[in-house]
């Protein structure tokens, strides 16, 4: 749990997608007093979270990476049919828990393996399970939100850029 974050910092936690830092406060919540990250996510409106500082979840809190460091993890993500899992609930167990973690480089390798099973689906004029297609959007919010902290570039282009499929000038 060695990293500190300062008021005004932009962070990643978990599944939350891009957070700011609000301040570091002390709470009392449930008769105990300690010291607290309060983050607002971007998305989520008015949303405050409080996450001790001293507590396990502080690993789920992450510096936004600047763009090199995404040009560097899309380039080097690679996905197959063969990594697909049948199994539904295998499947979606394995994509919330790499949410949860809020891993730049496993949530771009879930991205792009729903994409390509998206893409393999409609070919055959079909389409995701719709638990499926709302992790893709989720994972797609999460990625897109930082890739737009750290980049120029427009939303509507921001899929296409993390498949690989578009290029920016760093």
């Amino acid at each position: 749990m060695g990293k500190t974050f300062a008021p005004g910092d932009k962070v990643i936690y978990g599944s939350n997608g891009v957070c700011t830092m609000v301040e570091i406060t002390q709470k009392d919540f449930g008769g105990q007093s300690r010291d607290y990250y309060v983050l607002r996510p971007s998305s989520f409106g008015t949303s405050v979270f409080y996450v001790p500082v001293d507590s396990p979840l502080t690993s789920r809190i992450r510096p936004v990476k600047n763009a090199a460091q995404l040009d560097r993890l899309i380039a080097a993500c690679r996905v197959t049919e063969e990594e697909w899992i049948p199994d539904d609930r295998a499947r979606q167990t394995q994509i919330k828990s790499v949410m949860e973690n809020g891993d730049t480089p496993e949530l771009l390798h879930c991205f792009k393996l729903l994409m390509m099973r998206q893409r393999s689906l409609a070919q055959c004029g079909k389409k995701l399970r719709a638990v499926d297609e709302r992790l893709l959007h989720e994972i797609e919010t999460i990625l897109t939100d930082e890739l737009l902290l750290a980049t120029a570039l427009a939303r509507e282009d921001a899929a296409a850029y993390l498949l690989g499929e578009a290029e920016i000038r760093l």
